[in-house]
């Protein structure tokens, strides 16, 4: 089974989702997301950790209460 991952910005952190489990972790950056999110899932699970099979989905950031069309820094 694949588990989807849904990933968004929050702070200094980035939130890492696993719906399927409703489940959160946290990696201090990108490239730790598919770490944090395989040890989730296998701890969640009980599976072997290079067992796990994971999609993820990077959200956009979103400033605070404003989508990114009203965001001055996105054209």
């Amino acid at each position: 089974m694949t588990y989807e991952v849904s990933v968004t910005r929050d702070g200094a952190w980035w939130m890492v989702a696993v719906p399927a489990l409703d489940a959160v972790t946290q990696a201090r950056t990108l490239g730790e997301v598919d770490v944090a999110a395989r040890e989730l899932v296998a701890l969640d699970t009980g599976t072997a950790l290079d067992e796990v099979n994971i999609s993820v989905h990077v959200e956009p950031e979103q400033a605070a209460g404003r989508d990114d069309r009203s965001s001055p820094h996105v054209r």
